[in-house]
């Protein structure tokens, strides 16, 4: 059986993550986890009710995981048909034929969907199903933004980009 369209590997592209965001980030992780060490601590010496104690261990052990994954498990994919977002337990498929524009900017003060780890970011105007372009961009930091905007504009033929 053959297929009418190639199908190509995903093209990954990892998130550049700025100093200080990784250090607020880990501050984050540390907080949560040592917050849970101290709640165990306390247990030992005053009576807490085990459901209580349960509840809270597991916030912030569950915030503490989230923004672990959040700092090691971000990037962004280029396949046949969509650009997949993803961010931690996080993620957004958006259809390649869906993208209006791209354009690289490091104001923090655009407001955006926030899926970069850094201020040197690009912000992705797609579509909605009714073919009104979003008033709210995708904002992604891939490592190597050249790269990224080459390939994109390589998968999205028409693509505007803007530096």
């Amino acid at each position: 059986m053959k297929c009418d369209k190639e199908v190509m590997e995903p093209l990954r592209f990892h998130s550049k993550k700025d100093a200080w965001v990784t250090g607020l980030l880990w501050a984050l992780i540390l907080l949560m986890f040592a917050e849970c060490g101290f709640i165990i601590v306390l247990s030992t010496t005053a009576r807490i009710p085990l459901p209580f104690l349960v509840l809270l261990v597991s916030v912030p052990l569950f915030f503490g995981v989230l923004i672990m994954s959040i700092l090691f498990s971000t990037w962004y994919d280029i396949r046949n048909d969509q650009l997949t977002v993803h961010m931690g337990l996080f993620h957004f498929r958006l259809p390649l034929e869906r993208i209006a524009r791209v354009a690289a900017t490091r104001s923090v003060f655009v407001p955006s969907w926030g899926f970069a780890l850094s201020f040197d970011r690009l912000h992705v105007w797609f579509r909605k199903k009714n073919g009104k372009v979003a008033w709210l961009p995708i904002a992604i930091s891939p490592e190597n933004q050249a790269e990224f905007m080459r390939e994109l504009a390589r998968a999205v033929p028409n693509l505007r980009l803007e530096e």
